[in-house]
């Protein structure tokens, strides 16, 4: 990835000379005609046109237009001329008395692009376009099937319940033969205790 050494190199020029900053990718790029730039990777081909539009400062002939924060009608045009990736670079992660070290390496993906020119667009700046967008649509369908007539459902026969029969109470008529002689041995237990002891008394 060669872009900080020639945008050093560019830098150094004439302050006549025309160029742009622009933002892709979450980074401001400088753009002069001829320059070649790596990017972060795009979604495109080698060879297609790429379209810049969110432009931060132009500088025409010593005449700067500063955007807030991008500048309108303007926009970056360049050319796709490879992808690729970057140098690798080594991570290690380690913590102390945890016995705990990993290794890796990784390579950042990049495109790199040509700029063709800074032209003139109309309208407001916009989104960073890649390729043309597709306007042709698909015909929406027109003709409906008529829905089905909803029917009644019938409703369902209510017949009465047969009355339920109370059972016979032959447990509480036991329950109270029970009670009833239960309580007639009581008395007659007390009648022959009076009598006993009316009894003592006479023989007294």
């Amino acid at each position: 990835m060669n872009s900080d050494k020639e945008a050093g190199k560019s830098s150094a020029s004439s302050p006549s000379e025309s160029y742009a900053v622009f933002e892709s990718g979450g980074c401001q790029h400088i753009a002069r005609l001829g320059l070649k730039i790596d990017l972060d990777r795009l979604d495109a081909k080698v060879g297609d046109k790429v379209v810049f539009s969110n432009v931060l400062l132009v500088s025409d002939q010593g005449k700067v237009a500063i955007g807030a924060p991008y500048v309108d009608g303007k926009a970056v045009e360049a050319t796709v001329v490879e992808h690729g990736k970057g140098p690798k670079v080594r991570i290690i992660k380690f913590k102390r008395r945890k016995h705990h070290m990993k290794r890796g390496t990784a390579r950042k993906h990049y495109t790199q692009v040509e700029i063709i020119s800074i032209v003139a667009k109309g309208g407001s700046s916009a989104a960073n376009t890649t390729a043309p967008a597709k306007t042709a649509t698909a015909p929406a369908n027109t003709a409906t099937a008529p829905a089905p007539a909803k029917t009644a459902a019938p409703a369902p026969d209510k017949t009465a319940a047969p009355a339920k029969t109370a059972a016979p109470k032959v447990a509480s008529e036991n329950k109270t033969a029970t009670t009833k002689a239960k309580a007639s041995t009581k008395t007659d237990k007390s009648t022959k205790s009076t009598e006993d002891s009316a009894t003592t008394e006479s023989k007294s």
